[in-house]
């Protein structure tokens, strides 16, 4: 059985964008295991399929418990989006929940 959780972030779109006024905001899914990190699948319910295969590739395979540097390195040289800043903030708000989600599970193996 997989150990599997999902995460979400949102992040406010720029304003005065045609994607601002249909969205508003951004919304990243993150399907994480939490044994190794490694992000094992995501989702960006406002982009088209080509927009979510493409920033799969950049997210599948990564282990969040490295951090998000090298996928933010990754997003800043590769992707250019109107809404790459609310990205970035979006997947920042999904990486926080996922430690402390990774916090507390650890903290309960230990006392268990």
């Amino acid at each position: 059985m997989r150990k599997t959780h999902i995460f979400c972030g949102q992040a406010q779109l720029p304003q005065g964008t045609d994607i601002y006024e249909k969205y508003k905001y951004l919304t990243v899914l993150l399907e994480v295991d939490m044994d190794s990190g490694l992000v094992m699948e995501c989702y960006f319910p406002i982009y088209c399929e080509m927009c979510n295969h493409f920033m799969a590739d950049i997210l599948r395979g990564r282990s969040l418990d490295e951090g998000l540097d090298p996928v933010i390195a990754e997003i800043e040289e590769r992707v250019h989006l109107v809404s790459k800043k609310a990205l970035i903030n979006a997947l920042y708000a999904a990486y926080n929940r996922y430690l402390i989600v990774k916090k507390n599970l650890n903290r309960t193996n230990i006392t268990a």
